[in-house]
């Protein structure tokens, strides 16, 4: 891509198990799509949580996203180890589709740029 002239990819992967996570090798970043019915076993059996960047909670605006976000806050806490300071902690984003200005997809932008450049 970068032969081809392109700054930014964005490579969308066919799911997000335990199988799904070479994608990491390949790319920058790597972000992980949620919404906020997502059971909390589904979270934990899915392999790219260990190695995304950010965590994405998309429609927001069906339902509360505060349990899973609390959730995901408590994960990254007890079970990754971010203390080598290497790579910076992986931030969570609330997004929804639903406004016409598009604001959460404009707000997630800026905000994997941003992290991008403490990488």
């Amino acid at each position: 891509m970068k032969i081809a002239g392109c700054d930014i990819v964005i490579v969308e992967t066919i799911g997000a198990g335990q199988d799904q996570t070479a994608v990491w090798m390949i790319a920058d970043m790597t972000g992980l799509i949620l919404t906020p019915d997502i059971g909390e076993d589904q979270v934990y059996k899915s392999g790219i949580m260990q190695v995304a960047d950010f965590y994405v909670i998309n429609k927001t605006d069906i339902m509360p996203a505060l349990p899973l976000e609390k959730f995901l806050n408590e994960m990254l806490d007890k079970k990754m180890d971010f203390s080598n300071k290497s790579k910076p902690r992986p931030f969570i984003i609330n997004t929804n589709t639903v406004n016409e200005n598009c604001l959460g997809i404009q707000k997630l932008a800026g905000k994997i740029l941003e992290y991008g450049r403490n990488l």
